[in-house]
């Protein structure tokens, strides 16, 4: 009975990941999990936090993959205006 569930669980993870658009009712579902309660024991047991503190963690990751993306394009933009406005001395 686990091995079928934890494949259920593996795909609920890979598209919560991938489409972040859905709610975990629509995943659970979608991942072959017919009953909501089952489900979220099965994945605390597993996961040791409910589906919804996963998808906010997903989501919480997403936003410091762009920030620190944006604070490195920032700080290459930064750096490149200073080359071009280095003045040399005579």
């Amino acid at each position: 009975k686990d091995y079928p569930n934890f494949n259920r669980l593996q795909y609920f993870k890979e598209q919560a990941a991938l489409r972040k658009e859905l709610t975990v009712k629509e995943l659970m579902f979608m991942s072959g999990f017919t009953s909501r309660s089952s489900f979220y024991r099965y994945f605390a047991s597993i996961e040791k936090m409910s589906p919804s503190e996963y998808m906010e963690r997903l989501q919480q990751e997403v936003r410091g993959f762009y920030h620190r993306v944006t604070l490195s394009f920032t700080e290459f933009n930064i750096q490149y205006m200073l080359s071009l406005i280095h003045i040399s001395e005579p």
